[in-house]
This record gives structure tokens, sequence and C-alpha cells, in this order.
């Protein structure tokens, strides 16, 4: 009797240890199941923003109204409740041969920690064009962009934290800097290729 005793304790000390590890792998791994998850959204995000960066180019657009949108504008969103990051004319490589992709006008915004990547059918609008939105990542609390060119003398490469078209002329590069949630920083600095009007 007493051995069946010492026997049924070693085996509830055995199996509360079990448990115990068991519980710990299982948290661990739904923490780094959901790291991994965001670190997934957060690359194709900035893959998405690097290639439009890259490659934007020259074409201004005309609005709804007919009015001229520079190539490049850092003040405009027609996402409601959004805050526009940038507006650009993008003219993506094609992989299959040496031409290029039609031209397509990107937007970036940020809505309620959202990050809102938006495509428009046509460069120049109607009333009714309106953009197809894609919420590349969630959880964002503040997003915020650099502008690089180079100084009057042509010496030097000096940062702006805001863009006037001036003569249609684009930044040497552009730098992303994205805050999370949980306070994490990320920054990705993106030179233009400087792409001419296909």
């Amino acid at each position: 009797m007493l051995e069946m005793v010492i026997a049924i304790a070693i085996f509830a000390v055995i199996g509360a240890i079990s448990y115990a590890t068991l519980d710990r792998f299982l948290v661990t791994r739904a923490i780094v199941e959901e790291r991994n998850a965001t670190t997934t959204r957060l690359q194709r995000a900035i893959s998405h923003f690097e290639r439009d960066v890259r490659f934007m180019t020259r074409r201004t657009i005309r609005d709804e109204l007919g009015e001229i949108r520079p190539a490049m504008q850092t003040d405009s969103s027609d996402v409601i409740g959004a805050d526009g990051l940038i507006e650009v004319t993008v003219a993506q490589p094609s992989f299959r041969d040496t031409r290029w992709h039609r031209l397509r006008r990107v937007g970036w915004a940020l809505a309620e920690g959202r990050l809102i990547r938006q495509v428009w059918p046509v460069l120049d609008r109607e009333f009714d064009s309106a953009p197809r939105e894609t919420m590349l990542l969630d959880g964002v609390a503040s997003v915020s962009l650099r502008f690089y060119t180079r100084d009057p003398s042509g010496r030097s490469v000096t940062a702006k934290s805001e863009w006037e078209d001036v003569a249609g002329l684009l930044p040497l590069a552009v730098e992303l800097i994205l805050t999370l949630d949980d306070g994490t920083t990320y920054r990705r600095l993106v030179e233009v290729a400087y792409v001419s009007n296909p």
C-alpha cells in the first residue's frame, strides 16, 4: 500500500512538472507565432513601400476637378478620417521583358492605427474614380517620412520632413520611419530610381 502511494505521488509530481513545461511551451509558441505574423506583415508593407518609392516617376495627374496634382504629393489622402502620408505616380518594371507596366497612382495613409495602401484604377481621375485600398499593417502608432535632396551647392545631401514640389523634381531618397504600438521603431531608406515616363 505504501509503495502504491509513493508511486502515485511520483506520477503526480511528474505530471505537474510536465503540465507546467507544456503550458510554457504553448505560451511561448503562441508568442512566437504572433511575432512571426507581425514580422511578415511588416516586411510585406515595407516591401510595397520600397517598390512604390523606388519606381516613382515625374508624371503629374489631374484630379476629379481637373486640377493638376504633382508627381509626388505628401499632404493628400482620399481615405476619410485618414492621415495621408504620400501619393506618387509609379512605373513598376516588368520582369517578363524590358518594357514597363502602365503607370499607376499609389497613395499611403494611416487610419486608426492601420497602414493603408491605395491604388487608383486610372491616373487622371473622374468623379467616380475610387482607389482600391489594402490594409497592410495594423497596430501602427505613427508614421513619418523624410525626404533627401542635394543642397543648392550640390556638395551635400540634406533631409527634409516636408517636400515642396519644385519644377517637378523628385527627392534622391525617401526614409520611412514607422513606430508600432509596442514602441518598436523601424526605419527604411529607399533610393529613388528616377524612372523616365514610359
